[in-house]
């Protein structure tokens, strides 16, 4: 064993290390997003029960809110994507909010998946790492 067998290793560790950062960043989003459609469908749901004429309190961002009518309840306005806005019915809102949650729970199980893969394959090169540097030094691993 040599010691560019031992960096070729190290470098291959610091491979792994970098995927299991990025795929850790990649959940984090991914678990914002799926905290902030869950929230969303809540609140359509929560808003369609209130029914006609209601006070409702609209956050404004910061901790702020502002006092608001509630006029049709029974049609809310639903991103789509790319920064597109269409009007629905609060049912169908719903029923687009609970596809994009499975969608994005299929995605966090994957990632964990992902995630748990590379953590076993950066042990087990770190295992690899830890004998040729003992081989290295004359060392027996241990």
């Amino acid at each position: 064993m040599s010691e560019e067998d031992l960096r070729r290793a190290v470098s291959v560790l610091d491979a792994y290390r970098a995927q299991l950062e990025a795929l850790s960043k990649q959940s984090e989003v991914v678990r914002l997003s799926l905290d902030e459609f869950r929230r969303a469908r809540e609140t359509v749901a929560r808003y369609r029960e209130l029914g006609k004429d209601h006070e409702v309190l609209v956050p404004v961002g910061a901790s702020s809110y502002v006092r608001a009518s509630a006029r049709d309840t029974d049609r809310v306005l639903v991103g789509i994507g790319s920064d597109l806005v269409i009007e629905d019915t609060a049912e169908s809102a719903g029923k687009r909010l609970e596809a994009r949650i499975a969608s994005l729970e299929e995605a966090a199980r994957a990632l964990g998946a992902r995630i748990e893969e590379i953590q076993a394959r950066a042990e087990a090169q770190g295992d690899i790492v830890d004998e040729l540097y003992a081989k290295t030094q004359g060392a027996a691993p241990g």
